[in-house]
């Protein structure tokens, strides 16, 4: 029997926002299905080895009042989601998202699906992992896990409530060969478990997984369910836009000491090809291959999204270069709030986040975050708290420039908001204590009050807390663009951020902070997913393909973006990646049959 230790690390959190070496140390190369048993020398029977359910689960499904699969997706839709906005009704998506949702959900269909940036990919995702979810899960008597819900960096994988995909398959970071990875899954129950129940797997930020990684995860995949199939039976939804930022490969002199690049030839024949779909396995395993084409961020300024789709391509015309030269000018400060400065590196950001934080002469109010979980005290854990948007501790001053990290609907202002400190309310609060060397005088310049906030599920008994002042930052936040009239003026209070044990519900992850981040800069790849109505950006820092692209895409419009050094030649796509594209299916071009019939996979 494994100790508790071991069933633990099943789901741990690896958050890979670091280098993707390891992933590149072995080729795990594409075999044909008849090699599977001479690979693994098995020599057991198939019963040794745990079964998975036949997955055509909407031929089981009984619905209640002769509703339809999809009427009863919507209505659970409906009835369960607590965080208005994260996902749509099924009514509510538009023809192209319910042609990609179809597919998935009613069709069970392996598909791949991209889109611009602000197209609506992670909203669309979100709905389709409530409708896999209650397909597979709500109408089921088997507590087994149905929808393994992964992304290929912490950020992204937060974002969906999921994990990163080395942690929930258990591969580590890839360093061993699919056999020798296989058998050590194979050899514990508990691994073997999380594999063969999976009737779906979904990875979001397919695009940051190289394409030997992606082959290697298709063999393990087979392996270990021991079923011919590609990927094992299991139903692929992969999402990403490969325009985006790129695999990480690292130097030459690295990839050629572990032995996996010959020459430099070689070198560079691996880096032209290092996206997921050069892979072999990626041609296998796939269906459709789907691109959204509505955007939904520029709304406003339709002629933003036509220069934005060109850039996206790496073109610049003479008329988008003028009309980019025309956005160097100095944006001034609305409601006292600057436009956040998006840089190439963390480094920068946070240097130039705290240089602003300094030049204010007054009293910090710091913010210690409660931190808990079953993972608590591990490198997993700190590896998660780095790649949290919330902050383990947070200054804020009079004057701090911040930004909303959490949806707070009832207060009208969402994920994304930016705002100015202008105040802070003094409560009595047992969710705080005060430092016992905070000064009570009238002196507050440089003067540090800190709050050690309280997690109400770890932090015990909350009346053996001392009692003390609570002090909640008073923010005023920018005004929404369609009512520039109506400026939120609200006090922040704490909220809490929490990733669950899949299989136990338990907390593995748990913080409790104000959700406010310095919103004066941010990394470009922070930037990711996130949407700003008032920005600025230095291109000429910027060195990887589509790295412009994304720092352009986050605006919302013309008006709130300023360029700092603009040049066309900073403009960089990738030309295989271009190829790619052009084969891409519209969603609206596929028929109804294709739909709604369900694949023979026989997953």
């Amino acid at each position: 029997m494994k100790s508790p230790k071991i069933l633990t690390n099943i789901l741990v959190i690896i958050l890979h926002m670091s280098s993707f070496l390891d992933a590149f140390r072995e080729e795990g190369n594409y075999v044909e299905d008849s090699d599977i048993a001479a690979e693994l020398n098995a020599s057991s029977s198939d019963e040794e080895y745990l079964d998975y359910v036949d997955s055509h689960t909407a031929k089981k499904i009984k619905l209640e009042n002769n509703e339809t699969v999809e009427e009863s997706l919507n209505l659970k839709a409906l009835k369960s989601n607590q965080h208005e906005g994260e996902i749509l009704s099924y009514h509510d998506l538009s023809k192209e998202q319910s042609v990609v949702y179809d597919l998935i959900v009613k069709g069970g269909r392996n598909v791949f699906f991209t889109g611009p940036a602000g197209s609506g990919k992670t909203t669309l995702l979100k709905t389709i992992i409530h409708g896999l979810k209650v397909k597979h899960d709500a109408f089921e008597d088997s507590k087994a896990l149905r929808v393994g819900v992964t992304a290929s960096t912490g950020l992204a994988a937060m974002n969906l409530k999921g994990l990163t995909f080395h942690s929930f398959l258990q591969i580590g970071l890839g360093t061993l060969k699919a056999e020798a990875i296989a058998k050590n899954l194979l050899s514990d129950i508990n691994f073997n478990l999380v594999w063969n129940s999976l009737r779906v797997l979904i990875i979001d930020e397919c695009s940051l997984i190289n394409s030997k990684l992606f082959q290697k995860l298709e063999k393990v995949a087979r392996l270990v369910r021991k079923n011919h199939k590609p990927f094992g039976g299991i139903q692929l939804v992969l999402v990403g836009d490969f325009y985006q930022l790129p695999p990480i490969i690292e130097d030459y002199d690295i990839l050629a000491k572990i032995g996996i690049v010959k020459d430099k030839t070689d070198y560079h024949e691996f880096k032209r090809k290092r996206f997921a779909f050069c892979s072999p396995a990626w041609k296998k395993c796939i269906e459709f291959e789907l691109g959204l084409k509505e955007v939904h961020r520029q709304k406003g300024d339709p002629k933003f999204i036509e220069y934005l789709n060109q850039i996206r391509l790496g073109n610049v015309t003479k008329e988008i270069d003028q009309e980019m030269q025309k956005l160097t000018r100095e944006l001034s400060p609305i409601e006292g709030v600057e436009p956040t400065y998006l840089f190439p590196t963390k480094f920068k950001a946070n240097n130039y986040n705290l240089q602003q934080m300094n030049k204010i002469k007054s009293r910090t109010y710091r913010y210690k975050a409660a931190l808990d979980g079953k993972l608590k005290g591990t490198n997993e854990f700190a590896k998660m708290v780095e790649a949290c948007m919330f902050f383990k501790t947070l200054d804020l001053k009079v004057g701090s420039q911040v930004m909303l990290v959490k949806n707070n609907f009832p207060e009208g202002v969402i994920n994304g908001t930016k705002g100015v400190v202008v105040g802070f309310e003094r409560v009595d609060s047992r969710l705080a204590e005060k430092t016992s060397n905070t000064k009570k005088n009238t002196n507050t310049e440089n003067d540090t009050i800190t709050h050690h906030l309280v997690n109400p599920l770890y932090g015990g008994n909350l009346e053996s807390n001392i009692d003390g002042e609570q002090y909640y930052p008073i923010v005023k936040f920018l005004p929404d663009p369609s009512n520039p009239s109506e400026t939120k003026t609200i006090i922040v209070q704490e909220e809490k951020f929490e990733l669950q044990d899949v299989k136990t519900g338990h907390a593995l992850f748990s913080m409790c902070q104000i959700p406010l981040i310095h919103s004066w800069a941010i990394s470009i790849h922070k930037s990711q997913g996130q949407t700003y109505n008032f920005m600025k950006t230095d291109l000429r820092d910027t060195f990887e393909f589509g790295q412009c692209y994304v720092a352009l895409s986050r605006v919302t419009s013309r008006a709130g973006l300023q360029l700092l050094n603009w040049h066309k030649s900073f403009v960089k796509a990738n030309n295989l990646v271009n190829t790619f594209y052009i084969g891409l299916q519209d969603p609206i071009s596929i028929s109804k049959e294709e739909t709604s019939s369900e694949s023979d996979y026989d997953y």
